[in-house]
């Protein structure tokens, strides 16, 4: 089976901006209260779920 795990940091209602960062845990450093919208991540996982990128990985999305 083919999987993707995707956490992102705070949900926010505000419009996509497609410019999302992403990576493994390790590389995305959390500093302060970052915060990603909603369409941001559904960007991502739309994106993730087309291609084999991100398949058996974990991904951690920012803005």
């Amino acid at each position: 089976m083919d999987w993707t795990l995707v956490y992102s940091v705070l949900l926010t209602n505000g419009l996509g901006t497609c410019t999302c960062t992403y990576g493994t845990d390790k590389q995305i450093p959390m500093k302060g209260m970052p915060k990603i919208s909603r369409a941001d991540v559904v960007g991502f996982m739309l994106s993730a779920a087309a291609g084999t990128d991100w398949t058996h990985r974990t991904a951690v999305l920012s803005n």
